[in-house]
This record gives structure tokens, sequence and C-alpha cells, in this order.
């Protein structure tokens, strides 16, 4: 459940850019893009719940009706960096089966979503009337980001099915390679938003040639996510020996189906280049 929130001005020891009274409504949650995502417990009166959010956004909440009573950003405040997946909790990381279990929930019922969005489409593609591009082509597309979906549930219920404790020193490369691989699904997204207006333009032309140096960036950020994948993978071999065989197995197929989140992202780039080129 989202709680709204309203900005409120910030404490006075805080930086003047930190009060962000006319920003847009944000909300307590489950870590999703902008809402606030770690919560951390100081206030022993219960009344006050501080908070966490993926930018590095320190806030304090009414506990009752969430509420906004003052922000800070630490990275504006104190001059830190933000982290390369942002400030961020793991379920998996902390062991924190309860949270998983309510992230595999979510998962579900996305995928759920997704595949309903998927048969909806495929229902409404015409059969006997020409159409800009083939109708196989943009089955094949919509079969990628179906695939990207399916691995996001085989992941949560794995994590889920069988506890899996996280070896010594894969927290943050694994972290790393999560959040780079969700990147990559990202940049396919923002790429498929420009399907119209390929459509429209014949695929030819300037937002052509936009797509393609989309494209281009996300075969980038997808090549780095394969390099982090096999680094992970070595370190995940160097422990082999400390660890149950059975164990080994499960987390190298982690790993691998993370990476095979980059590897659809870049397939629906690589199948609308292919449209261009035609």
């Amino acid at each position: 459940m989202l709680i709204p929130v309203g900005g409120l001005p910030a404490p006075p020891d805080a930086s003047p850019d930190a009060a962000q009274a006319d920003e847009p409504t944000q909300g307590t949650g489950d870590g999703i893009g902008d809402f606030f995502n770690i919560f951390i417990d100081l206030d022993s009166d219960g009344d006050t719940v501080y908070a966490v959010d993926s930018h590095g956004t320190f806030a304090a909440l009414a506990a009752k009706d969430g509420a906004e009573r003052w922000r800070v950003s630490l990275t504006e405040t104190f001059g830190s960096r933000r982290p390369h997946w942002g400030y961020s909790a793991s379920a998996l990381v902390d062991g924190d089966q309860a949270k998983l279990e309510a992230q595999k929930t979510a998962i579900f019922d996305k995928e759920h979503a997704a595949d309903a969005l998927k048969n909806e489409l495929r229902g409404r593609l015409p059969k006997s009337m020409l159409m800009p591009v083939d109708r196989r082509d943009l089955l094949d597309v919509l079969g990628m980001q179906d695939s990207i979906a399916d691995t996001a549930q085989d992941i949560a219920g794995l994590l889920v099915e069988r506890q899996m404790e996280v070896p010594d020193g894969m927290a943050e490369p694994l972290m790393a390679l999560v959040n780079r691989c969700l990147d990559t699904c990202n940049q396919a997204g923002k790429i498929i938003e420009e399907l119209d207006e390929l459509v429209e333009m014949g695929f030819r032309g300037r937002e052509a040639n936009q797509v393609e140096d989309m494209v281009a960036e996300l075969n980038r950020i997808e090549d780095e996510t394969d390099e982090m994948g096999m680094a992970l993978t070595r370190s995940l071999f160097a422990q082999e020996d400390s660890m149950k065989p059975v164990s080994v197995m499960f987390w190298y197929q982690l790993i691998q189906w993370v990476g095979d989140l980059a590897d659809y992202a870049e397939k629906v780039g690589d199948r609308l280049r292919l449209l261009i080129a035609r």
C-alpha cells in the first residue's frame, strides 16, 4: 500500500535545496521508482518513520498518515556519491524471507498481467490485411518481452522455494549486476516506446537513426552485464570448495537467469533494428 506524502520544510540544519515542497506527491511503499524503499526505526515513541529513497533522499514521515515532516538529500548535504545501484535494500542480501515472499507475489502478479496483455495484443494483430511491418516480426518482439517477464518469475520462484544465502563477497557485485540488467530492460522499454513514431515515419529518417543509437547503447550496456556476470561466476567458483555442490549449481543458475534479463532485452532491440534494416 502506498501512503501519500506531501513536501514540508526541511530541518533547520539541512541545506536550502533539501526542502522540495513543490515536488510531485511521492509515497512510502515497495521501493519501485521514486517511492521510499528503506525504513529505519529510530523513533522510540513510534510517531515518526524515517526512510531513504533510491536517490538518497532521507525523510521523516508521520507514522499515522505518511505526512512528510522534512527531507534531506544525502548526496547534496554530505557530498556523498550515489551508489551505482542507488540507495536500495535487498530482501535476499538481508535474509528477509517475508519480504522475499511479498516481492515474489508482486512479480508473479505482474507476470500474469503481462501474459494477459500479450494474449490480448496477439488477438488484436490483423491476419488478413497489409501491415507496415510483418506480423511475425511483431510477434518476435512480443515474445522477447514475454521472456523477460518469465525469467523474472523464475528468479523469484527459485529464491522463495529454496532459501539461498549469498556467498561471502558476492552481495555487492550481485546487486550491481541485477541493477545493470534492469538498465537494459529499461532501455529496451524506451526503444519500444518509439515504435509508433517508427511506423509513422516508415522506419526511415531521423527517428530510425535515433532508435539505432538507442539500440547501440542497449548493446553496450548488455556487454557490461556479460562482463559482470562472468566476474560474479568466477567469484562463485572460487568458493565452491567451501559450498555444497547443489548450492553452487543453484547460484550458477541464478546468475545465468539474471544475465538472461539483459540478453532478452538486447534481443528486443535487435528485432527492432532488423525492422529498420528492412
